[in-house]
């Protein structure tokens, strides 16, 4: 057998078992660490909505929320000002989800601080390691935009 291939596929066995959890753990980490303002699900959802209102249901799936779990979100966060409900004028029925000028400044600060953090951890490495987190992410990167093409791709494709 090649030894580049079962290198390859050791390597690839690693990163399917280990990176979702040790992604996770580290977001965990770092948003426990700034504390306060927003959690971890909350700053995902209104990043989600940086881009554009949402639907509670699409909201749900694209942050892999219960809807019941993402309309109890939503509450919270509209009782605090980060986001508001508004009717679609040509079906009053359609309920969009927006992002307010308040909720955009409450997650920027909240990045900021877990940025601020990651980067002070950073400066504890050794440059090769922060070499190594360098290729990890643009790798991850390309990752993400195969996933984004194959959604996109699957979209399209007809039931």
């Amino acid at each position: 057998m090649n030894p580049y291939r079962t290198e390859r596929a050791e390597g690839a066995e690693f990163v399917s078992t280990h990176l979702l959890g040790r992604t996770t753990l580290l977001t965990r980490l770092l948003a426990r660490e700034v504390g306060g303002g927003l959690s971890i699900t909350e700053a995902g959802l209104l990043r989600s909505l940086t881009e554009r209102p949402r639907r509670i249901t699409a909201l749900a799936d694209g942050e892999g929320l219960a809807q019941p779990t993402t309309t109890l979100l939503v509450n919270r966060l509209e009782r605090e000002g980060l986001v508001e409900r508004e009717r679609q004028g040509h079906d009053r029925r359609v309920v969009l989800v927006r992002l307010t000028e308040q909720g955009a400044a409450a997650l920027e600060e909240f990045r900021g601080r877990v940025i601020d953090a990651l980067r002070g951890h950073l400066d504890e490495l050794t440059h090769e390691q922060v070499e190594a987190l360098v290729a990890a992410t643009d790798a991850l990167q390309g990752l993400i935009d195969a996933l984004l093409g194959d959604a996109v791709a699957r979209a399209r494709v007809p039931g």
